[in-house]
């Protein structure tokens, strides 16, 4: 073989070699190798929901009480917050217009908190009721946590008042209403109530169990007529954060087809048709709430 045609082959090889693809990393190598994930720091609380709040406000706790002197509310919050897991925040304008130190009024002062045994969020309720104040302190729940705040500010969000209906004249056949005076934020006498504020968080579960987180929360009895039990158990999706007692039940009923008819402190859930009779012949008195008298009245229209 000439050295012109052996020149010519190598020449040949070379540009093969030079212009073929580069060569790749063994495909096991590449198995090998996975990717590099920074992950997000924890954050104590971040993965609250409405649900899982509702769940821990309604949950029965032990509280052991405190007594150290000068424990402020935002050091018991803190406890409470660590222990179950309960993101707080403290609306201080509120307590700024209301002319109270807010998270650092101090709590346990005069008298010791003493142990309870109740919900978490009735232990919340019995604590904030030492915050003094014209407007008492009561606490709303948000998405991710709940915001303690003053009651003044929380019904201008939620709108907590009923005025009670004029007295029906004798012999119309009407219900007569129970009046009852209140004060409202100027001192000024006012006729009817502050009905109780709940929070309600449900997925595809019976309408009963929604109730009873309602009933957790609220000084009100929930009474079923016999035949509507089967209605009771049926699922229903709901959050309502923060709504009135009366507004709620509404419309947690309605999603089943019943109604309810409201006397002092007690709802009867029954049909449409016997709902609509009983308020033609029981008495048109709505309760369940303290009501407000000028320096005096209860943490919350809540837990």
């Amino acid at each position: 073989m000439s050295r012109t045609l052996i020149a010519t082959i190598l020449l040949a090889g070379l540009t093969v070699i030079a212009t073929g693809p580069p060569p790749s990393a063994p495909a096991r190598q590449d198995a090998d190798k996975k990717p590099v994930v920074k992950e997000k720091p924890v954050v104590k609380g971040s993965s609250s929901t409405p649900r899982s709040l509702v769940t821990a406000l309604t949950t029965r706790v032990s509280f052991a009480g405190e007594e150290d002197k000068g424990l402020t509310l935002k050091d018991v919050l803190d406890r409470l917050s660590k222990q179950h897991d309960l993101p707080y925040t403290i609306n201080e304008r509120a307590f700024a217009v209301a002319e109270s130190r807010g998270g650092a009024t101090e709590i346990v002062d005069a008298a010791p908190l003493p142990p309870m045994r109740a919900t978490l969020g009735r232990v919340i309720s019995r604590i904030l009721e030492r915050l003094p104040g014209v407007s008492p302190a009561t606490f709303l729940v948000r998405e991710d946590g709940i915001e303690v705040t003053t009651r003044a500010f929380a019904e201008a969000e939620v709108g907590l008042f009923r005025e009670s209906r004029p007295r029906a004249k004798p012999g119309s056949g009407e219900p007569a209403s129970a009046p009852m005076p209140v004060a409202d934020e100027a001192g000024a006498q006012r006729e009817g109530i502050y009905v109780p504020m709940v929070s309600v968080a449900v997925e595809r579960e019976p309408l009963e169990d929604a109730l009873r987180q309602m009933r957790l929360q609220a000084n009100v009895n929930i009474v079923f007529d016999p035949g509507s039990r089967e209605k009771a158990r049926t699922e229903v999706t709901a959050t309502l954060l923060n709504a009135p007692v009366d507004g709620a039940m509404q419309v947690l009923v309605e999603m089943v087809e019943l109604d309810y008819v409201w006397l002092d402190n007690t709802f009867y859930i029954t049909s449409r048709e016997k709902a609509k009779t009983l308020r033609t012949t029981w008495p048109d008195r709505r309760g369940g709430a303290t009501p407000r008298l000028p320096g005096v009245g209860a943490a919350a229209a809540g837990m």
